[in-house]
């Protein structure tokens, strides 16, 4: 599975910097992944948000037989002119319970077009 999008400048080892492609690899060994698109993120309800997110973690579970919070991390990558990411972030919380959420918004090098 993979994911992408655009930002407004890189954490690197150097610092921040613009113009540099960021990868995080996780290798199939030691990982497991459950994923999910939300079309039409400014029309859909909350509360498909959050059922869709507890459907993603009773799918984790039933595959990797546990879920503890110590060891699974939810990741968001959200369109930054959705005008959405405070509520989009909110339900995602509600639905991962105690499960850390890591992520950001997609920048389009701060030029708020696309």
């Amino acid at each position: 599975r993979y994911a992408g999008c655009s930002t407004a400048g890189e954490i690197t080892p150097k610092g921040l910097e613009d113009g540099q492609v960021m990868a995080m690899l996780l290798p199939s060994a030691a990982f497991s992944a459950a994923s999910t698109m939300v079309e039409n993120l400014s029309s859909s309800g909350m509360d498909e948000i959050t059922g869709e997110v507890e459907a993603l973690r009773r799918s984790l579970r039933s595959r990797v037989g546990h879920e503890r919070a110590d060891t699974t991390f939810a990741l968001c990558l959200i369109d930054g002119l959705s005008y959405a990411e405070e509520a989009v972030t909110s339900a995602i919380h509600w639905g991962l319970d105690d499960i850390p959420l890591i992520g950001g918004s997609a920048g389009d090098d701060l030029k708020f077009e696309t």
